[in-house]
């Protein structure tokens, strides 16, 4: 967690909401700035190390393209994903989970 001096404790990535302060990463095994590891972030994306359930279920729009439903699921016993395609490939999916990911995020209500 980073720490603003006004408004308390933040995750040490994003400026404080109320202030915008840029401050040095508070964790004894980060001892870098938030520019530094949004940086070496930048550098090396996340991985995904496991799954344990995964379907999802959306109705899409694109431009020049079309509209449809689109199912995704993950079986865990064969750790396989299966993709009902309508006649698209991996890199369709792939623009399909980026939009996903915008939805989602764009829609996202922190607890």
């Amino acid at each position: 967690m980073g720490n603003c001096d006004q408004h308390g404790e933040w995750s040490f990535l994003d400026a404080c909401p109320q202030c915008e302060e840029r401050v040095v990463v508070d964790l004894p095994i980060f001892n870098i700035t938030r520019e530094e590891a949004r940086k070496i972030m930048d550098e090396n994306p996340p991985t995904v190390a496991d799954v344990r359930a995964f379907h999802i279920n959306m109705t899409w729009s694109w431009k020049a393209c079309g509209f449809g439903e689109l199912w995704i699921r993950f079986d865990q016993d064969t750790g396989k994903y299966s993709f009902d395609h309508e006649c698209m490939g991996k890199e369709s999916v792939r623009k399909f989970l980026h939009a996903l990911a915008d939805h989602v995020t764009d829609n996202l209500e922190i607890t």
